[in-house]
Parts: structure tokens; C-alpha cells; sequence
């Protein structure tokens, strides 16, 4: 039997979740974002980063331990106040 090969878009999968599929395949993609704002401190159970992603129309939230910095930030990303 012939091998046949199709395209077809990640959100016409039915199964598995179309995010499972997303998440299996960039997963680990290391992002760059601009941080406008941050919230939570470590007695709340942690402190987030609001950050703007060329590509993305909403801003996207994430935990400051999860955050590799650039050059200039690393001191801002220790501040808890």
C-alpha cells in the first residue's frame, strides 16, 4: 500500500486537545516579552509578570521564577516589593 501524506491545521485535530498538540510541539519554545506590570508577592504564593509578546493581541502572565532574563533585568526580576 502507497503511503499517503496530508496537511491539515493543528485546530481541525479532534483528537488528542489541539492544545495538547501545540504544547508537545512548542512546549518548551523560549518566548520573548516586554514586561509592562508586575502582581502577587511571595506571601500570596508568588510573584507574576505581565508581559507583551510580539504576535500575541492579549498580554500573557508568568510566574517571575519561570522568567530567563536579558540583559538589564536580572536585578528588577529579585525586587519583591
Amino acid at each position: 500500500m502507497e503511503t499517503l501524506w496530508a496537511h491539515f491545521r493543528i485546530n481541525d485535530i479532534r483528537l488528542p486537545e489541539p492544545a495538547k498538540i501545540l504544547q508537545r510541539l512548542h512546549g518548551e519554545d523560549l518566548l520573548t516579552g516586554r514586561i509592562i506590570d508586575f502582581c502577587g508577592n511571595d506571601a500570596e504564593g508568588g510573584r507574576f509578570a505581565l508581559l507583551e509578546v510580539e504576535g500575541f493581541s492579549e498580554a500573557v502572565v508568568v510566574s517571575v521564577s519561570k522568567l530567563v532574563p536579558t540583559s538589564g533585568i536580572s536585578t528588577e526580576l529579585q525586587r519583591t516589593d
